[in-house]
């Protein structure tokens, strides 16, 4: 009885993820909150930047630049 309560806690839980991720319009289907990552989660590491608009000194800002590694 115990693993029955389990696997319906579970499931629901997986349901209420979905549905959040449908509420919040991602991408992401029923079968992909069992993989180890979802699709786009390695697009962007932590810390990367693709671009950034720098000021010039007269406040106004230029061409967006690529930044490199820290």
């Amino acid at each position: 009885m115990i693993p029955i309560g389990f696997g319906l806690a579970w499931l629901g839980f997986a349901g209420v993820m979905w549905g959040y991720c449908l509420i919040k319009d991602y991408n992401v289907t029923f079968p992909d909150l069992f993989k180890a990552t979802w699709p786009g989660a390695g697009a962007a590491g932590p810390g990367t930047v693709s671009s950034q608009v720098v000021p010039t000194p007269t406040g106004q800002p230029s061409t967006p630049s690529t930044l490199t590694g820290q």
